[in-house]
């Protein structure tokens, strides 16, 4: 999942080197961790790989904060055209119901057969 969004803010410009260079790091504490695993000395194993859960969780949260950064004029676009268009509503609205100078009252609305 995590190179999946890194590939999706790269992709809206973002600079994902140093995202892809700590993932290679926990990728080397996660392989010392299976070595010492295998050796038995479960002890060192654990600590190393829950230092590389809490590694990994910090950049995921880096990762979420990188693609927001990418991602922030395609946000800013997008709030500023539904802020526009929601203004150019609400004024077409009040002029036609509110002040209703357009359109005069209807005095009959068929025809008056003397």
């Amino acid at each position: 999942m995590l190179t999946g969004l890194l590939d999706f803010a790269d992709s809206f410009g973002a600079n994902t080197r140093g995202i892809n260079d700590r993932i290679e790091e926990i990728d080397e504490l996660r392989l010392a961790s299976f070595e010492k695993y295998r050796a038995y000395e479960f002890a060192d194993a654990t600590e190393i790989i829950e230092s590389a859960v809490s590694d990994f969780a910090a950049l995921q949260k880096d990762a979420m904060n990188l693609k927001d950064k990418a991602l922030l004029w395609t946000y800013l676009t997008e709030r500023v055209a539904v802020t526009g268009t929601s203004l150019v509503c609400w004024f077409v609205v009040w002029t036609l119901m509110v002040r209703r100078r357009l359109y005069r009252e209807v005095v009959t609305t068929r025809l008056a057969l003397r």
